[in-house]
């Protein structure tokens, strides 16, 4: 199962609610920039087809061109064709709206004429698709419109003069009777396309074509889209709520599954930690280590439990036969004998000893259980044993190997294991070291009585020992135990062969040695 870091969702998250409104109003100034384009358009295509009419009428009439055009400055209405949409809200620049024209002026008389017949076409046109339509002659002289403005000079209007030139041109301008809400709510409202189409005959201009219109607002086209942008809004509601699923079920339950699990084993209602793989890198490992450390809270107290159980025992024991030997001193001291007392005081001694020899264990073995993981590493060779009558001898191909165990640690081991081996009649102790493929591996083999097969299971139990009336404590291999592990390892006891005594195996990971 694949599995996302905690940050990486969140950061996910929170990019894409930034992202929304910022694509929203990206996507709608787009979608203005579209609607002026269309506008433009279609007034290219309006226009063109006004100016097509206009000199298929003067051909018809069979009279020369060059009375009534002027000389074209520019080859663009030809070089420009087809003609596209080009205006751009980002990037076009917008002019003021031109002053309403006043003055008139002369006009044409062939354009004249052959304007007021095509009048009735341009208020059609206009009546249907909302587009001003005004055709002006060689002169820039009004000869067709709906308006009174007819006979009227556009000669200050910069898309007239640049048609009159031979030049097409596109433009946008700024309406003054737009109010400061409206443009807030959409900038095109504040707008207006002009687009003015040459009147070409013979390569000759005989006059324009200007057609004015605002475009779409965003209102009226979202409202045309409404059925459109409910399904988009219902996807996104779809689309935030499986997030929030996600989001719940990836890390908002394990984290509250984690919080009660953990509750439980505080109030005592459970002993270990439910675990199971979660999406979520981060709380999947947070599981694993709170599971791990409840398991090894609850080690630990079942450890100390039977740690104080076997201590209130071992030294329950001395200290009775103390307080009745001194029961019976304070009784009988003067009617005893000197033999009498002085076994008794002697019994006093040795149950005094036996105490501190728990007791320095006990330190010794509290020292162990609270080693952290060894940062240092030691050879066999280095921290081998010595024990006066025992002859210990190094095998194996990795006596010299470091191994992940502190130096002070592993001579505790050995000299423990040493010592026990004497203890139990050994005269020679084999330790033997070799590396396997995952683990490196110590042998512990003495020549002594060895350990009988009951009590194998046994021997690292605290307080566990066969040597309590020769002053054993039993902690000796609980404390190697200990050490041990801490360090990472393991040791167990094994049966021996033919010939052999106690066998012990200590495993280790292998590591690269620290530099």
């Amino acid at each position: 199962m694949s599995q996302f870091r905690l940050r990486t969702v969140l950061v996910g998250f929170s990019l894409f609610i930034l992202v929304l409104p910022v694509a929203g109003i990206q996507v709608l100034r787009l979608y203005e920039s579209a609607l002026v384009r269309q506008t433009e358009s279609e007034l290219i295509a309006q226009t063109a087809v006004v100016a097509a009419a206009f000199a298929a009428s003067f051909k018809d009439l069979g009279l020369p061109v060059g009375n009534h055009s002027r000389e074209a400055e520019s080859t663009a209405y030809r070089d420009a064709l087809p003609r596209f949409a080009v205006l751009d809200l980002a990037e076009s620049k917008v002019y003021d709206v031109p002053k309403t024209p006043t003055l008139r002026g002369e006009p044409d008389l062939v354009a004249d004429r052959i304007g007021l017949s095509m009048e009735p076409v341009i208020a059609a046109v206009e009546a249907t698709t909302l587009a001003r339509i005004r055709i002006v002659d060689h002169r820039g002289t009004i000869v067709a419109t709906t308006r009174t403005d007819r006979h009227t000079s556009l000669n200050d209007w910069l898309e007239v003069t640049d048609a009159l030139r031979g030049v097409p041109q596109s433009r946008l301008h700024r309406r003054s009777d737009v109010g400061p809400a409206l443009v807030a709510l959409s900038r095109s409202d504040a707008l207006r396309v002009a687009v003015s189409t040459p009147v070409v005959v013979d390569d000759r201009i005989l006059g324009a074509v200007l057609a004015e219109q605002t475009p779409a607002t965003i209102v009226q086209a979202l409202y045309h889209k409404r059925f459109l942008l409910l399904q988009a809004g219902t996807f996104l509601l779809l689309l935030v709520v499986g997030g929030a699923i996600f989001a719940s079920h990836s890390y908002v339950r394990p984290i509250e599954r984690l919080v009660d699990g953990v509750r439980q084993i505080s109030a005592g209602d459970a002993t270990s930690l439910t675990t199971s793989r979660y999406r979520m890198k981060e709380i999947d490992e947070l599981t694993q280590s709170v599971a791990a450390m409840a398991e090894t809270l609850q080690q630990r107290t079942t450890y100390v439990r039977e740690l104080s159980r076997s201590v209130g025992h071992e030294f329950k024991t001395p200290i009775t036969a103390m307080a009745g030997t001194l029961e019976v001193l304070e009784d009988h001291i003067d009617e005893m004998e000197t033999a009498e007392r002085d076994r008794f005081l002697k019994n006093l001694t040795e149950d005094v000893d036996r105490l501190e020899r728990l007791t320095q264990r006990l330190l010794e073995l509290a020292h162990a259980d609270m080693r952290g993981p060894s940062k240092s590493y030691s050879s066999i060779r280095d921290a081998a044993p010595r024990v006066d009558n025992l002859t210990v001898h190094l095998e194996g191909s990795a006596v010299e190997t470091p191994l992940p165990i502190d130096h002070e640690a592993l001579r505790a081991v050995l000299q423990n294991a040493a010592e026990n081996s004497y203890q139990h009649g050994a005269k020679n102790l084999t330790i033997r070291c070799d590396v396997e493929p995952s683990t490196t591996v110590v042998d512990l083999i003495d020549d002594g009585r060895g350990i009988s097969p009951g009590n194998r299971d046994n021997v690292f139990e605290p307080f566990f020992t066969t040597r309590r009336d020769a002053g054993g404590t039993g902690l000796g291999l609980a404390i190697t135990k200990s050490l041990v592990q801490n360090a990472g390892g393991s040791i167990d006891c094994r049966a021996p062969a033919a010939g052999e005594g106690a066998v012990f195996r200590l495993a280790f990971p292998n590591e690269p040695a620290a530099a």
